[in-house]
């Protein structure tokens, strides 16, 4: 297929927007509402209905816009930010541990030091990636009898990303 055939007139496309007391949700409403963790920490879902996410614009770190869950919990309308579970579903377990990958591996099991080999914390029996040598890959730091646990977290987590991939809704 030529890069000219990906050009159309027209085109059919699904928009979802979210309505409260049948008012299209704002951003002013998105940041009035209570904020939950999505997952608890066997990452099983925390709340009972999931809408889809937002793209809000704000400026923090460099960014200009960061992805707030929208779901419902106890019969109330929630809010959470999924941009580091973002970043945390693109951790493999095959690829060499690097320096900014701490909080991923602490998020996707809770107490992390209890999960790293002894081998790679410190003499606080703290963990730190930049103490790991070169080219040790991120399966191998972490024991072998948590290493099915890891895996399990972290394929719950990418499935949920992608399946919240597909629920943009529009403000």
């Amino acid at each position: 297929m030529s890069i000219k055939d990906k050009f159309h007139d027209q085109s059919t496309i699904k928009i979802t927007v979210l309505k409260i007391d049948g008012k299209k949700l704002t951003k002013s409403n998105i940041e009035q509402f209570n904020e939950y963790q999505i997952f608890d920490d066997n990452y099983n879902l925390r709340y009972d209905k999931i809408f889809g996410y937002v793209k809000m614009p704000i400026r923090v770190n460099g960014k200009f816009y960061s992805y707030w869950m929208i779901g419902e919990k106890n019969g109330k309308i929630a809010k959470c930010s999924f941009d580091n579970y973002l970043r945390r579903s693109n951790l493999d377990l095959e690829t060499e541990v690097s320096t900014n990958r701490k909080y991923d591996i602490a998020r996707l099991l809770a107490n992390v030091k209890h999960y790293i080999k002894a081998d790679y914390l410190d003499e606080d029996g703290e963990f730190y990636e930049k103490n790991v040598p070169a080219g040790i890959l991120y399966r191998e730091i972490i024991k072998d009898e948590i290493l099915t646990t890891f895996e399990s977290n972290l394929i719950k987590l990418k499935d949920f990303i992608n399946e919240l991939k597909e629920h943009q809704i529009i403000i």
